[in-house]
């Protein structure tokens, strides 16, 4: 979001849904846009953060953990926070399998 500029701006990234259970951070996400797109011209504020940045919005950054959260009733399956990437899991010992299951958790995979 952000108008064309023949100058490099400054850049504003904002992301929802790292943790599939945390559901309010996607709508707020989608919220967000819905201000600055639908503000635009109307808010001064707005209008002047549009005009002068480019915003990137990315709602959610984990769909299928978040859409794998909202299957069930069942507390495990509402509380999944990772995505739903398979493991490999490979150890025969038992508590194992708690320790290595399916998924990543994105927010421990940022190169910063």
């Amino acid at each position: 979001i952000g108008r064309p500029s023949e100058n490099p701006k400054p850049a504003v990234w904002l992301d929802g849904g790292n943790h599939a259970r945390e559901w309010p951070a996607f709508h707020v996400a989608v919220y967000f846009i819905e201000q600055l797109v639908g503000k635009y011209q109307v808010d001064e504020k707005i209008t002047a953060y549009v005009d002068s940045l480019d915003i990137y919005v990315f709602p959610v950054l984990n769909p299928d953990g978040f859409i794998y959260s909202r299957t069930s009733t069942k507390s495990l399956i509402r509380q999944w926070r990772k995505n739903r990437a398979p493991s490999n899991c490979t150890g025969s010992v038992a508590y194992l399998k708690d320790i290595c299951c399916e998924g990543v958790d994105l927010n421990r995979n940022y190169d910063l």
